[in-house]
């Protein structure tokens, strides 16, 4: 670890007058074969010159050449880049954010400080700009990261920055073009994207707009057929906690009040943490709620997960009147049943309270959820 102050003749010192950055010019060029007055060579060394020497010399290696590569990359054909490097210490992560000159504006560095600010426990503690005289802007961020876990995956947040950068409905064409024809992708995001409010543009991004647009369209095909007018979809975002799940319920008209929805989502086993709104086009689009929740006590998401689509059939199914809300719903996680399986063993109680059986819903649906596979053998 290299502590002190620098003073500003230092900080302006060519890289080959400061010993431990020229042996680390020198264990780059060597490593990749470029000469020193190559044009890369030249790129190389301008890198080193105008990146901060007091940071280079606390990176390890590895961090400092890629840093360093990167920005000898971007001289020529300036386009959105991001590197975090955690410090030496571990409390502070650092990142660098490379974009076109003409992108740079106040309101594009609130967004990216946005952005990074998602980070689970980080904390900003300074920013800083350099501009140089081409045609590329750096923009360097000091985060506190004593409350997070680990450096997060940068690969996620460049995506985000790109999406950010390039224009919220190009990205979401881009986004669509992945499920969708082409002509058919432009089509369909010059109709929705404009419709999703800035709040929900910051918190989800492009590709999980894509997803919702494509939900909320096969929604209102069913609803132009049937009375269905809700469905739901469980997911996770990589920001979120490992013990929270996401579900979002999507109506092709009006809303639906949380008095209902947490009942019915508690009859799953759900524990209701926090729900957001999002109305496109002021509803005329199709409406979007997005709970944030817990499984049942002892259940991992990643499990629920894997059976999202029987799980989403149950919960849309509730949604619509087309099933029963009561506490038999607890079996389609707990016991891993379907809406139907639920169904039958609903009637079966039923029966059986004709014939006299005294135990209540609940204490029949715990012993059901407690002995899984005898529940699933009964169906």
């Amino acid at each position: 670890v290299h502590a002190g102050v620098w003073t500003s003749a230092g900080l302006a010192a060519a890289p080959g007058d400061v010993p431990i950055l020229r042996a680390r010019v020198d264990e780059i060029t060597s490593e990749f074969g470029f000469a020193p007055t190559s044009h890369t060579g030249k790129a190389l060394l301008h890198a080193f010159t105008t990146l901060p020497h007091d940071l280079l010399v606390g990176f390890s290696v590895p961090d400092t050449k890629r840093l360093t590569t990167t920005m000898m990359s971007l001289v020529d054909r300036p386009r959105p880049r991001l590197i975090l490097i955690n410090s030496p210490l571990e409390r502070h992560i650092h990142a660098f954010v490379w974009l076109p000159r003409d992108m740079l504006s106040t309101g594009v560095r609130l967004e990216i400080q946005a952005l990074l600010l998602k980070i689970p426990g980080a904390r900003l503690l300074d920013w800083s700009l350099e501009v140089e005289g081409g045609a590329l802007a750096m923009l360097e961020f000091l985060l506190d990261s004593r409350q997070t876990d680990a450096v997060p995956e940068a690969a996620q947040i460049e995506r985000q920055l790109e999406d950010l950068l390039r224009g919220w409905g190009d990205a979401v064409e881009a986004a669509l073009s992945d499920t969708e024809e082409g002509g058919r992708a432009v089509a369909i995001a010059m109709r929705y994207a404009d419709a999703f409010p800035q709040s929900y543009r910051g918190t989800f991004g492009a590709a999980e707009a894509a997803q919702d647009i494509i939900r909320l369209r096969a929604l209102a095909a069913r609803a132009g057929r049937t009375a269905t007018t809700r469905d739901a979809r469980l997911y996770r975002l990589d920001t979120d906690p490992a013990d929270v799940l996401r579900l979002k319920i999507y109506h092709t008209s009006g809303e639906l009040a949380l008095s209902d929805a947490v009942p019915e989502l508690e009859n799953f086993g759900f524990r209701v943490m926090t729900q957001m709104t999002t109305r496109l086009a002021d509803g005329a689009l199709g409406t979007i709620h997005d709970f944030t929740i817990q499984p049942p006590s002892g259940g991992d998401p990643a499990t629920v997960l894997e059976r999202a689509a029987p799980i989403e059939t149950a919960i849309a199914e509730v949604l619509n009147d087309e099933a029963e809300d009561d506490a038999f719903n607890r079996l389609v996680i707990d016991s891993a049943l379907s809406a139907r399986e639920t169904g039958w063993m609903r009637a079966i109680y039923r029966y059986l309270r004709q014939t006299g059986t005294s135990f209540t819903i609940y204490t029949v649906v715990d012993a059901l959820a407690g002995a899984p596979q005898v529940t699933r053998a009964m169906i």
